[in-house]
């Protein structure tokens, strides 16, 4: 996103999404690994790889300005990038259109790139189908009357019908019988909500920490879902996975038997909705980083299950 000239007493960067640049001067040793860096920001390169090969006499300086560079706009990461290609897009600028389809083709599941790009791409009902006809939208059960915030042993006992642990069992199959999903809940607590981990075995939530209201929004693509949950202080089931429980039996099968796993919670947690006065919407729009962010880097996010009471 950014363009760069050198010469023998300068270098300047330039920032094609606002018009900006800046002028970097220092002593030829100095600009040339700056020089070095900035050839090496593009890809999929990580922040150390474009640090390691440095002189180490200049690694941190570079560093200094490749995050001032970073701060001001001029160098995107990777994670923004397609943010920062749709607003250049909006700006009438000039974009790369086959590395924009590139991402919009990249796995959600995996590739950091994909979320931003979600919000633009997934957030956008097909052509031919009303904004509300959105599966991802749509609540499981409607609940009539005025909505009011969950309580947290309400969410434990959602869960307990689903996933509870009674001997060696539990109420959903599960491949091998080795339940690689792990669950989480945010309920609403004062000014934030409180992050906790349902212990299936003894039916319960342990909180393990919170979370502040602007945190719980970051977690949904889609603006007004986030907005809508927080205000209305629903509680946001997190369905996650521990993937190396079934890759060590079942290798790459074992993501399709987890997914299968979790369709079967998500129809138990509806269930027992319905038979506690709830109301639940499954959300598959949500961003994995922020999820993972929250509750545990080494998990998979599944699915989130926004839920209200009445």
């Amino acid at each position: 996103m950014c363009g760069w000239t050198a010469s023998a007493a300068s270098i300047v960067v330039e920032n094609s999404l606002n018009g900006c640049r800046v002028e970097i001067e220092g002593s030829a040793d100095e600009l040339a690994a700056v020089s070095g860096a900035l050839a090496r920001c593009g890809g999929d390169r990580r922040r150390t790889q474009v640090i390691d090969p440095i002189e180490p006499d200049f690694v941190r300086p570079v560093a200094e300005v490749l995050a001032r560079l970073t701060d001001e706009g001029f160098i995107v990461d990777a994670r923004r990038q397609p943010r920062a290609l749709l607003e250049q897009l909006q700006r009438g600028g000039a974009v790369d259109v086959e590395e924009l389809l590139d991402i919009e083709r990249s796995p959600r599941w995996r590739d950091p790139r994909a979320g931003q790009a979600d919000r633009f791409f997934v957030a956008r009902a097909p052509l031919g189908r009303r904004d509300d006809e959105r599966a991802s939208s749509l609540p499981v059960r409607h609940v009539e009357g005025a909505a009011r915030a969950v309580e947290a042993q309400e969410v434990a006992t959602l869960l307990a019908y689903g996933y509870r642990t009674a001997g060696r069992w539990k109420p959903v199959a599960s491949a091998g019988r080795l339940w690689p999903l792990v669950l989480h809940a945010l309920v609403a607590r004062g000014e934030g909500f409180a992050l906790s981990w349902f212990d299936g075995d003894h039916h319960r939530l342990i909180e393990v920490g919170t979370a502040e209201d602007a945190t719980v929004e970051q977690l949904f693509w889609q603006a007004e879902i986030a907005a809508d949950t927080v205000e209305r202080r629903r509680a946001v089931v997190v369905i996650s996975a521990d993937l190396s429980r079934v890759a060590r039996k079942y290798g790459n099968r074992g993501g399709l038997f987890v997914i299968l796993e979790a369709g079967a919670l998500l129809q138990q947690i509806a269930l027992s909705a319905g038979e506690h006065g709830l109301a639940v919407r499954t959300v598959s729009g949500f961003s994995v980083a922020d999820v993972r962010a929250l509750v545990d880097p080494s998990l998979d996010p599944l699915a989130l299950v926004v839920v209200e009471g009445r």
